[in-house]
């Protein structure tokens, strides 16, 4: 897709990201979904879903996220995280 002017090209296409997750994967989760990341030490971070990786040769991992709300302010995005690691916030 390519961008038009004045309309800004969204998030998960500008960091070369999926809009879908895999075909192969029933994860439940869509961009812009706020959710709960819990570490392996039980750390918790609130964070929103901003694209989806290729495939889940990555041991799986598919889903990449960035801090809630820092989406568009240049926050660094996350290396990408199982489902099993993630918790819908509730709207």
């Amino acid at each position: 897709m390519k961008r038009i002017h004045g309309v800004p090209e969204p998030l998960w296409q500008k960091l070369g990201l999926q809009e879908k997750p895999p075909a192969d994967t029933d994860s439940g989760f869509a961009i812009g979904d706020r959710v709960i990341f819990t570490n392996d030490y039980g750390l918790k971070f609130d964070m929103d879903i901003i694209g989806f990786s290729e495939s889940t040769s990555f041991y799986g991992r598919f889903i990449h996220l960035v801090r809630h709300k820092q989406n568009e302010s240049g926050s660094a995005w996350w290396f990408p995280h199982l489902p099993s690691e993630l918790k819908k916030v509730a709207s």
